[in-house]
């Protein structure tokens, strides 16, 4: 961005330059609550732990429905709608489970909500889910090798209405995100009352920023264009 700015100033050409990025890291050797992240239940001991410098998280004995408990971690953000945006999560899922009959692998989940849209996944049991087209979950297919007990790369990004979640590097789904129910921020851990998991997250990371309209990349480029003319310039003065 500095580099934008210094372009402007040497060129005189009016170059665009992105809104200020976000970028949030997790310190998974420290409970999130240390960190501005606000835990959202009754039993914050109870259900998550640092251990060997990553995060534990024990939901599975929660139980469901009424005798459920919310235990998931919330953090506000600043974004505009027209932003990008990028969560990636490694973690391991030791165990996921539902109510009898129900495929609902939300006990272990991770989200992103903007003034635009809402992205939210839940990973678990045989298929993974998200709200990302309607308020009742879609459900998707693993990529082919995946094992929930290994460290896995979870990529949620999206931005202009659209949302895209990727394992390990491969495609599981993309798909325009659901309307907006939780404002500007980030979410993660046991949202529901009717998926419990336990689990283990080795980092945590997000980002955004504004992506430039075509208008900026090109007022960029005749900028890049006018420093090049300069520099030939003196070159021909010199010699």
């Amino acid at each position: 961005m500095r580099r934008l700015q210094i372009l402007a100033m040497l060129t005189g050409v009016a170059v665009a330059v992105p809104a200020a990025a976000e970028h949030i890291v997790l310190d998974t050797s420290l409970l999130p609550s240390a960190q501005g992240w606000t835990f959202v239940g009754s039993d914050e001991a109870g259900a998550f732990a640092v251990d060997g410098g990553e995060l534990v998280q024990s939901t599975v004995a929660r139980g469901f429905g009424a005798a459920a408990d919310e235990a998931y971690y919330a953090r506000t953000i600043s974004i505009d709608p027209s932003d990008r945006f990028a969560l990636t999560i490694v973690a391991s899922i030791s165990a996921a489970t539902s109510p009898a009959g129900l495929d609902f692998p939300f006990g272990f989940s991770f989200g992103v909500g903007t003034p635009a849209q809402y992205s939210y996944v839940g990973v678990g049991g045989p298929r993974v889910a998200a709200t990302t087209m309607l308020p009742v979950p879609a459900y998707f297919d693993f990529p082919p090798g995946y094992d929930p007990l290994a460290f896995n790369t979870y990529r949620l990004s999206g931005g202009g209405g659209f949302a895209t979640l990727t394992i390990n590097g491969v495609a599981v789904f993309s798909n325009a995100a659901f309307t907006p129910v939780f404002g500007s921020q980030l979410l993660f851990g046991d949202g529901t009352f009717l998926g419990n998991a336990d689990g283990r997250i080795r980092s945590l990371e997000f980002s955004s920023g504004a992506v430039p309209e075509p208008a900026s990349w090109a007022l960029m480029i005749a900028g890049f264009g006018a420093v090049g003319v300069a520099a030939r310039r003196r070159r021909v003065a010199a010699a």
